[in-house]
């Protein structure tokens, strides 16, 4: 049997984000491609992790791909649950339902705080994106700092809206090398040690 990777992801600009890393992974691939078919669903914002994963992976993902072992990714942002008394979301239930379903393994991939943390990691690319001089970003998180420098550009910021050409002028492989424990999940999936810089 075939093997598939899910990832189901918060929005737009994260899914172009691991698309680019995925791109980076069959780039460094050491047997220059890879076994794995990868899939890639939004589920537009954090609750789609309550209402939406499992619904699209029974449905849809396993209707079209029959015939494949599968291993759910499940990558979130942490900063929605960092104040909250009880995480609205059990990710032991979401995990056991995909299982259940039919996913032989699932992974969890958080952005520790949130993706915009990730983006910073080359400060340099998003200030040359934006095309202003090369500035430290003030914020309280990672999300407000790039909000602010790309308000200095007169420019917008949306979380999980596509942002055309941001993630294109990113170096995601500087990126995936100051982040590599929290995307080391997906990376050794598929079958990846470390990318070179």
């Amino acid at each position: 049997m075939s093997r598939c990777l899910v990832l189901f992801i918060e929005g737009d600009t994260e899914i172009e984000f691991y698309k680019r890393l995925v791109s980076i992974i069959r780039e460094n691939h050491s047997a220059g491609q890879l076994d794995t078919k990868i899939i890639y669903r939004n589920v537009k914002g954090i609750g789609g992790y309550k209402k939406e994963v499992t619904r699209i992976f029974k449905k849809d993902i396993l209707v079209k791909y029959k015939n494949h072992t599968f291993v759910v990714a499940l990558c979130r942002d942490t900063d929605v649950f960092e104040f909250a008394q009880k995480p609205k979301i059990r990710w032991s239930e979401v995990e056991k339902q995909l299982k259940e379903d039919g996913a032989k393994r699932v992974i969890h991939v958080q952005a520790v705080k949130a993706i915009e943390d990730w983006f910073l990691y080359d400060l340099e690319g998003v200030c040359k994106y934006l095309n202003i001089p090369l500035t430290q970003p003030t914020g309280r998180n990672g999300y407000d700092k790039l909000s602010n420098l790309f308000k200095r550009a007169n420019k917008t910021y949306i979380k999980g809206r596509m942002t055309k050409g941001f993630v294109e002028s990113l170096d995601v492989g500087k990126i995936v090398n100051c982040i590599w424990e929290e995307l080391s999940p997906i990376c050794k999936i598929l079958g990846v040690k470390r990318i070179p810089e």
